[in-house]
């Protein structure tokens, strides 16, 4: 089912015109991204990261709340895995961005909740970890 799901979002990023889009490459926390802007309420993320062997894949949605002045605000949807396919995780961020540049943003999300799945043991989480987001727009 996940490799479904990562299937179809990259499909969907790859077939959507992107003549009114804006897509990017930046960072989330550890991961490296490639991302679209779909519209102006929703972007989805590719994330790719590798530390001590271990690589890890990330797909994440946001959807763009009010603006405030020159700061949007955002909610957002990840799920993370890893290669040896031993690690999940599925989260839950509300966060804040600013574009310092007119084609480069820079904010941070926290993840609110998430879920993660170890080896079979599921745990759950309230306010884990913040992440820095960068992204530069083409």
């Amino acid at each position: 089912m996940k490799k479904l799901f990562l299937v179809f979002l990259g499909l969907t990023m790859l077939l959507v015109p992107v003549s009114a889009q804006a897509l990017s490459i930046g960072m989330w926390g550890e991961w490296a991204t490639i991302g679209q802007q779909f519209n102006d309420s929703l972007s989805g993320y590719f994330g790719y990261s590798i530390y001590y062997g271990v690589t890890d894949y990330l797909v994440k949605a946001d959807l763009n709340l009010a603006k405030l002045g020159n700061v949007q605000t955002k909610m957002g949807l990840y799920y993370e895995t890893d290669q040896p396919n031993d690690y999940s995780t599925v989260g839950l961020t509300y966060g804040m961005s600013t574009m310092v540049q007119p084609n480069l943003s820079v904010g941070g999300d926290i993840s609110i909740l998430n879920s993660e799945n170890y080896a079979g043991a599921t745990t759950t989480n309230v306010f884990p970890i913040t992440r820095v987001a960068v992204n530069l727009y083409f």
